[in-house]
């Protein structure tokens, strides 16, 4: 009777100690499982400005052109964008292919305001300012990236030749006769030299306005008919810019024809002469 006692209390006591177990063992997942994670802080980030997509040396940016993206903080260089306004307006002097950052020193005032223009120029170009005398320019209707046809009109003195046998050993005076001709062609304007009037901006020429405490007011952009193109900057190579001096100081009459972006043909033209017109026109002098 007593070795069945000891055998039943055995039996409970492993009954006991299971159950002790499993209940134990409850109470540790539930702490387990409510127990708080620790979530590692973000990473620091900054903005950066971005292509986005790929933009030609020459370009002027826009805001289509351009998006903020975060970075890790330290992974942007010196001299990157944060935002997009500081680059709308600007032009960039090399390729940029899309999604890299957009720095500033990659990065050009189109009217050369900056005297930075000159690094977008080829090692054979020159930059020559061409002064706005046309009704084209006047009228404010060229833009930096349009090719252009140069039209020029000035007087020349020839020799005349004269007919059938002569027996004066005299030499004719010669005379002067205007011509119209082609200068030169698909010209591409770099850029334009803008000047601003303004009645509602005071101060002296280089001065910005400051607010009451002192804080200086970014410049308001200039409405169309506050802009006035002065000047068009051309890269040429160096003969053809001695060529369009010498028309200009010898008092050559120029004119601008704009060309359709995508066009590169070369015209055969004939220059026009008062004698081009008569056999053009079939136009005859009075006889005496």
């Amino acid at each position: 009777m007593n070795r069945r006692t000891g055998i039943i209390l055995a039996l409970v006591g492993i009954a006991l100690a299971l159950i002790g177990g499993i209940f134990v063992g409850s109470l540790f997942r539930r702490g387990a499982s409510t127990a708080p994670t620790s979530t590692p802080p973000p990473p620091l980030t900054e903005l950066v400005v971005v292509a986005t997509h790929d933009l030609s040396l020459g370009s002027v940016l826009s805001e289509a052109d351009m998006r903020e993206v975060e970075v890790p903080l330290g992974l942007a260089p010196r001299g990157a964008l944060t935002q997009t306004n500081e680059g709308v307006g600007r032009m960039i002097t090399q390729d940029i292919v899309g999604g890299e950052m957009i720095m500033s020193q990659h990065l050009a005032d189109p009217t050369n305001k900056h005297r930075d223009l000159a690094f977008i120029l080829e090692d054979n170009e020159v930059l020559m300012a061409f002064p706005v005398v046309d009704l084209m320019g006047q009228l404010e209707m060229l833009a930096r990236g349009d090719r252009v046809d140069i039209l020029v009109t000035m007087e020349q003195e020839v020799q005349v030749q004269e007919e059938g046998p002569t027996l004066t050993l005299e030499t004719p005076e010669p005379e002067t006769k205007t011509f119209t001709f082609d200068a030169m062609q698909r010209v591409e304007i770099t850029a334009t030299i803008v000047q601003v009037e303004s009645a509602n901006q005071g101060g002296s020429p280089g001065s910005q306005a400051v607010n009451d405490e002192g804080t200086p007011v970014p410049t308001p952009t200039p409405s169309p008919n506050e802009r006035n193109t002065v000047a068009l900057l051309l890269a040429l190579d160096p003969q053809d810019a001695l060529v369009l001096k010498h028309l200009k100081d010898t008092g050559a009459i120029f004119d601008l024809v704009l060309r359709s972006p995508t066009s590169n043909l070369i015209f055969e033209l004939d220059p026009v002469t008062p004698e081009y017109l008569v056999d053009l026109f079939g136009l005859e002098g009075d006889e005496q």
